[in-house]
């Protein structure tokens, strides 16, 4: 075979493997929570316990901080979360409302407290509708705001309903 067939063989062979890695991509519905466990001082708390529970079926997986006081929790259903935080020396300290979206990535870093290991700290969140660890913007209207918006945007844009 000449240079100009081994070209087109390659070539070929080089779309078929981008192609099978966008549609594995593309089947994916899962999302992650990623964050990082601190003291008051800034400081990484390693080795802490980290409860991921997913609200709407009560099921919780475990896991421990790293040396970096990081954890991440992969391959989540998307959905409404809970992450709860123990380490000895200090309190408890629960997240609500973490919001995992599909592809997406949530953050959920926690400040723990010194404290008894009696104590605990609940902290509500609200999903932030920018995430940091991905350029993806997500957030919903209702239509007050989308009238508001359609009302100061027709200037510039035309919008069909």
């Amino acid at each position: 075979m000449n240079r100009a067939g081994w070209g087109h063989v390659l070539l070929a062979l080089l779309a078929s493997l981008a192609m099978v890695g966008s549609a594995f991509a593309q089947g994916t519905d899962l999302g992650t929570i990623r964050g990082a466990v601190t003291d008051a001082t800034n400081a990484a708390v390693p080795n802490a316990q980290v409860v991921v529970t997913d609200v709407a079926t009560n099921t919780s997986a475990n896991f421990t901080t790293k040396d970096s006081g990081e954890f991440e929790a992969t391959n989540l259903k998307s959905g409404l979360y809970k992450v709860k935080v123990s380490a000895t020396g200090f309190n408890a300290t629960e997240l609500s409302g973490i919001r995992v979206v599909s592809g997406g990535t949530a953050r959920a870093d926690v400040r723990l407290e010194i404290g008894r290991s009696t104590e605990s700290v609940t902290v509500d969140s609200v999903a932030s509708a920018v995430q940091a660890d991905s350029p993806a913007i997500s957030g919903s209207l209702d239509n007050g705001s989308w009238s508001r918006f359609r009302g100061t945007a027709a200037t510039s844009i035309s919008f069909s309903t």
